[in-house]
């Protein structure tokens, strides 16, 4: 069983479209996802009550106070033991903004079972939409029912001339759940390098604190994930609340 785990605040729209694309997976593996959100969440977690509702998808909703959820290494350290309790195989951390082509999570669990060692496993290819016609798109994801076909429609999507690393904050990570409790003890981070995200916008470095204890990273190739572009906290100056 895979355990995978997001996060969540005024990012619904491309929530939607991210869950929609995970309801499209062919001969899928067990998933259980974990969305981490703000208590009073709202439209969150109708999110979660409807995928599991109407697509039978395992779909928790977990509410965090503003403290904690502010910092993204101190939320994963939650979903960690979440995912210990639940007896997860594998821990997959993801930001709420990538949509997966129908076969990404067989294919992906194919590469895991052969390996003999995970460190932390990302994908080599991501393609970013240009931001104006994704927020354009989006608000086609703004109630259900969703679009079918959520991947091609992301593929179809004017794309940003933008050279992307192989791994960076908000992309696919993956962990062999016995390979992360024996290297970081079941936590993904001590002390957060983490901005605060709602007095000085995000900037997550906690990711690169856990890759650094796991040992570093395992490239795979996979289908490419589509991030849905957005407009930034750090482009911007500050913390934007708008509904993205």
């Amino acid at each position: 069983m895979i355990y995978f785990c997001t996060l969540c605040e005024r990012f619904e729209r491309r929530l939607a479209w991210q869950l929609q694309s995970i309801a499209e997976q062919e001969d899928c593996p067990r998933l259980l996802i974990e969305i981490a959100m703000l208590m009073g969440n709202a439209r969150a977690r109708d999110l979660c009550y409807h995928f599991r509702n109407y697509h039978g998808m395992d779909c928790i909703a977990q509410n965090y106070q503003r403290d904690t959820f502010a910092y993204r290494g101190y939320v994963r350290n939650r979903q960690i033991q979440i995912a210990k309790a639940a007896g997860a195989d594998y821990i997959f951390f993801a930001d709420c903004d990538n949509v997966y082509h129908p076969a990404f999570f067989r294919l992906l669990l194919e590469q895991l079972d052969g390996m003999s060692e995970t460190k932390c496993v990302a994908a080599k290819g991501k393609i970013h939409t240009e931001r104006d016609a994704t927020d354009e798109a989006c608000l086609d994801f703004d109630a259900a029912p969703f679009p079918d076909d959520a991947y091609r429609i992301a593929a179809e999507l004017p794309r940003m001339k933008k050279g992307n690393r192989p791994i960076a904050g908000g992309g696919m990570q993956v962990c062999r759940m016995s390979e992360l409790l024996e290297k970081t003890g079941g936590i993904y981070v001590e002390q957060t390098k983490d901005s605060h995200l709602f007095t000085k916008g995000q900037r997550a470095k906690s990711d690169i604190q856990f890759r650094k204890v796991m040992s570093g990273s395992t490239m795979i190739d996979l289908p490419p994930e589509i991030h849905l572009q957005h407009y930034r906290d750090k482009e911007e100056g500050h913390h934007l609340e708008d509904q993205r």
